[in-house]
């Protein structure tokens, strides 16, 4: 959407390998993708080097500090975001 800031090195991914069938032993390389779109809602903003994995929405306003791994949905609306996964630190809105 409008407004969102994505920095150097923030990775968007929109494929992972399915592994929900995978037994060890198995060729990794045969293994189907599973794609999930990214959303990044107005005014959001990504610290350098993020990473966003798929199916993930952001919601308004957030910023995910430099560093950090987005692994599910962020739903606090004016947040600061941060860590490995990332996890609400406070608001920034009054």
């Amino acid at each position: 959407e409008d407004h969102v800031h994505v920095t150097a090195r923030t990775v968007l991914l929109c494929h992972k390998k399915d592994l929900k069938d995978y037994c060890v032993g198995e060729d990794y390389a045969k293994l189907p993708y599973r794609l999930g779109e990214i959303h990044l809602k107005r005014g959001c903003s990504t610290g350098t080097g993020t990473l966003i994995m798929p199916g993930v929405t952001i919601a308004p306003k957030i910023i995910v500090a430099a560093g950090s791994v987005v692994t599910k949905n962020l739903d606090r609306e004016g947040w600061l975001y941060t860590g490995i996964p990332a996890k609400p630190i406070k608001s920034f809105l009054k």
